[in-house]
């Protein structure tokens, strides 16, 4: 189940529905947002998706359509991921995607943010590419 950041929640949907949107991206956060369901109990709650580019700012993935983030507290019944369960759920996410083959290091999720605003940031990139069938563990 998904949920979307409820002060934006028909943007955010509109988004989520955009051909523009890539169809792995989608496979990706489907899959991501039935593990925090059978694992922790809680809704994936999407925040960001796209963003228009800044003055101030280098477009980012958000801009490219290639970025989504994702809330880890306030997602169901007032309950949060610990910061120890949302790096194990960005550790699970990046064994089995992989950003770029070329550039090994780089991460599809990952912690972001301080405080009420961290998240977990997702991104692909067009090499990304699934390396392993994910698996609940």
């Amino acid at each position: 189940m998904i949920h979307y950041k409820q002060k934006y929640h028909s943007r955010l949907l509109e988004m989520w529905n955009s051909e523009i949107l890539s169809p792995l991206l989608r496979i990706i956060v489907f899959a991501i947002a039935s593990y925090m369901m059978f694992r922790y109990n809680v809704i994936l709650v999407i925040t960001e998706i796209w963003r228009k580019r800044d003055v101030d700012w280098e477009a980012d993935v958000h801009y490219y359509w290639r970025g989504i983030d994702f809330r880890i507290h306030n997602l169901r019944f007032d309950k949060e991921l610990r910061i120890d369960e949302a790096q194990d759920l960005a550790d699970w996410i990046n064994s089995w995607v992989q950003y770029d083959p070329k550039r090994p290091s780089k991460k599809v999720a990952y912690l972001h943010g301080e405080g009420a605003h961290r998240h977990i940031h997702l991104q692909i990139h067009p090499n990304t590419i699934i390396i392993a069938f994910p698996i609940a563990a």
